[in-house]
């Protein structure tokens, strides 16, 4: 937790010497049991949110702030406006593209 202040998209990076604290956490050990694929990437993305949880808790972060997420008070996008707004990105640089006459397919 608190890397996604470091390079942040639409916002100047933070590099080296702005000290900004990142915390690192481990879970306990994790072995995958029976199931599909779907089922343990779940499993695996609840206990990865469990340990973020947790780092925002310890930090108590200032509300309002802007990589602090919505949810928590803070001012981060949602994922939906975040994928609205590369979404209108892309669609500005295609068109840029078709008026020079260079139209490339969308980058994934």
């Amino acid at each position: 937790w608190g890397s996604q202040r470091l390079l942040t998209k639409w916002r100047e990076p933070a590099w080296p010497g702005r000290r900004i604290p990142i915390q690192v956490r481990y879970g306990e050990a994790y072995t995958p049991g029976a199931g599909t694929p779907a089922e343990l990437t779940r499993q695996l993305i609840e206990r990865i949110t469990t340990l973020v949880e947790t780092c925002i808790r310890e930090e108590q972060a200032p509300a309002g702030a802007w990589w602090v997420p919505a949810s928590l008070g803070g001012d981060a996008p949602r994922l939906a406006d975040v994928q609205s707004r590369l979404h209108a990105q892309e669609a500005e640089r295609l068109d840029r593209a078709q008026r020079r006459g260079r139209a490339h397919p969308p980058q994934e």
